[in-house]
This record gives C-alpha cells, sequence and structure tokens, in this order.
C-alpha cells in the first residue's frame, strides 16, 4: 500500500478503510498471557465510509449503526 494510511482528521491517527474506529480514553489494562486488554471510556464512534454501513452486533442480532454517532 502507498501513501499514508492514517487519517488525521480526529486529531488522532485512525487507520483509513477501517469498518469503524473508536475514539477515546484508556482507563485501565489487564495482561492476560501474551494479550492486554484495553479499556477504554468511549467519546466517539466513527463509522467507516463504505457504501455497505457499519453492523453492530447486540443481543444476539446485527443491527445497522446510524450516522452521524456521537456519545
Amino acid at each position: 500500500m502507498t501513501g499514508d494510511v492514517w487519517d488525521h482528521s480526529h486529531g488522532v491517527p485512525v487507520l483509513r478503510g477501517s469498518a469503524a474506529s473508536v475514539l477515546g480514553r484508556v482507563t485501565g489494562t489487564v495482561e492476560r498471557g501474551s494479550h492486554t486488554v484495553m479499556f477504554v471510556e468511549v467519546d466517539q464512534v466513527v463509522p467507516g465510509q463504505d457504501d455497505e454501513g457499519s453492523l453492530v452486533y447486540y443481543r444476539c442480532q446485527f443491527h445497522p449503526v446510524p450516522t452521524p454517532l456521537s456519545a
């Protein structure tokens, strides 16, 4: 891939082409084996720019994410 893969328009680097991005503040971490789980206080969810729209899985079903979306 050529060029910058990061979008900086939100004040932090966001990966271009991602299905969605979650912007927030890390409030804690827990290490388990080779993994680290991060707990985040979410400020904003940025849906991707694809034509299909973004989905969230909640209560055993997929639901569309409305735009614009803010916390």
